[in-house]
């Protein structure tokens, strides 16, 4: 499960209680290195990735930019 000071969306198909332990600053990102540390599998089964400049639900076929 998740540590008790852990955020979590309630409604989200997992929730993952992370430690970072490196960071990577890419232009003006930064990438974070994690490990995870506790896990919370939510009732829905129904999740979203974001691929292609666009929210998809998984299993879902999407067209590529050419």
């Amino acid at each position: 499960g998740l540590h008790d000071a852990a955020v979590e969306v309630h409604d989200a198909v997992v929730n993952f209680d992370c430690r970072i332990v490196q960071t990577h600053d890419v232009g003006s990102h930064s990438v974070f290195y994690c490990e995870v540390e506790g896990v919370r599998q939510g009732a829905s089964q129904a999740g979203l990735v974001y691929f292609n400049r666009g929210y998809h639900g998984v299993g879902e076929t999407a067209e590529l930019d050419s």
